[in-house]
């Protein structure tokens, strides 16, 4: 059994297969808003799917988990044998870690013009000249009857209070992004309903 409770939950994953996230947690009942992230990427709960960067949990693997739910939950993995035909579904992979840091903090952003979202921007987010993470590509999400393009990104770092900009590449050309934002060890900036946006 895994319990869950209201709020951030450490949780290994010890199956003898990878699952995707939606039969990983297909006996947890996920509330609209639950996250689940790894070192360098995360998902979040949303419309009945799990929508970002960690597609897969992986055996002998720790892993986040934020309830949004008031009550606490048992659950249980599937069977191993379930996970045998279980493959991810489409989802971006980041390959960057900051092995520097053992913390992070998860972004949901959009990259707009004014009142257009930017389809195909790459993001990038540092401290003074230090890279903190990359999100190459976006992920289509549906929001009301369109699907806009939509950044997770992971931001690595220590404890709190680090400054943070951005440097957003689109069409060839680099943007530079100073923001009021600072790091913060497990926050969530962003959300399905209201992303943090950067604009151009």
């Amino acid at each position: 059994n895994v319990t869950i409770a209201r709020d951030w939950n450490w949780i290994g994953y010890n199956c003898g297969g990878s699952a995707n996230l939606n039969i990983a947690f297909a006996d947890l009942s996920p509330s609209e808003g639950d996250m689940v992230k790894s070192q360098s990427q995360f998902s979040i709960y949303t419309g009945g799917e799990w929508v970002g960067t960690l597609a897969m949990l992986s055996p002998g693997m720790g892993y986040c988990y934020l309830s949004k739910a008031n009550t606490t939950k048992t659950f249980h993995y599937p069977a191993v044998s379930n996970l045998n035909a279980m493959r991810a579904p489409a989802r971006q992979s980041s390959s960057y870690i900051n092995s520097d840091y053992e913390g992070n903090m998860s972004m949901v952003i959009q990259v707009k013009d004014g009142d257009e979202v930017l389809e195909g921007a790459m993001v990038a987010v540092y401290s003074e000249d230090e890279l903190r993470g990359v999100s190459e590509k976006d992920i289509m999400v549906a929001q009301g009857d369109d699907a806009v393009a939509t950044h997770f990104l992971t931001v690595f770092g220590r404890g709190s209070g680090d400054q943070l900009f951005f440097i957003v590449t689109y069409d060839e050309k680099d943007y530079i992004i100073p923001t009021d934002e600072l790091y913060r060890n497990d926050a969530v900036v962003g959300s399905m309903e209201s992303p943090f946006v950067l604009d151009l």
